[in-house]
């Protein structure tokens, strides 16, 4: 995989959310996608972020949803283990 160039503040809001999700989730991978990854997004377009960890094991999907806060500020997350994911 290669580095993409993005413009805008949803950047800036991508890459807190990736220093800090939540206190409690160990992050193993942060996955963009939607219409801001294949560089189609607007101005005020949502970020969609797939969060791949092990600590999902424990809850259902709606807990998880829950505890990634579902949405902040333009990222709206779905957790997943590893094992979920196609």
């Amino acid at each position: 995989m290669g580095e993409v160039k993005v413009k805008g503040s949803w950047l800036r809001d991508l890459e807190e959310f990736i220093k800090k999700p939540s206190p409690a989730i160990p992050i193993e991978a942060v996955i963009l996608y939607g219409s801001m990854a294949k560089g189609l997004g607007g101005v005020r377009g949502d970020v969609y972020v797939l969060v791949i960890g092990d600590v999902f094991k424990a809850y259902p999907l709606l807990d998880r949803l829950s505890l990634l806060k579902l949405k902040r500020g333009r990222i709206e997350t779905l957790g997943y283990t590893l094992d979920e994911t196609p």
